[in-house]
């Protein structure tokens, strides 16, 4: 009786673990649809608030937005209040602005 026990429980758990591979998958299509979404617009840059992440303003509005290691090292050159240009996109997994590319504007 326990080993049916044991059987049963080992294959409910299985469909469990195979989820979350295709869960791998379903984030790169995730991302890849969310790019389609990319917002471009100016914005004034504020600084980083830690590292891996910039607050800018955008119309007035404070965000935070997410960056990777290249961006930190373009970011950390640029002067707070720097008028800039992004490219964003929101992630509906992480529930966060995703940092597309920068460039500081020629005043």
């Amino acid at each position: 009786m326990q080993k049916l026990l044991v059987a049963v429980l080992i294959l409910l758990l299985l469909p469990g673990c195979g989820t979350e591979y295709h869960s791998d998958t379903n984030t790169i299509t995730l991302a890849s649809q969310n790019k389609e979404k990319i917002i471009e617009t100016e914005a004034i840059y504020i600084g980083l608030i830690d590292s891996h992440s910039i607050e800018v303003y955008i119309k007035n509005e404070p965000y935070a937005l997410q960056i990777n290691e290249a961006q930190q090292a373009i970011v950390e050159k640029l002067a707070t209040n720097s008028r800039i240009f992004i490219k964003y996109y929101y992630d509906n997994k992480t529930t966060q602005y995703q940092l597309v590319s920068i460039q500081q504007k020629g005043d």
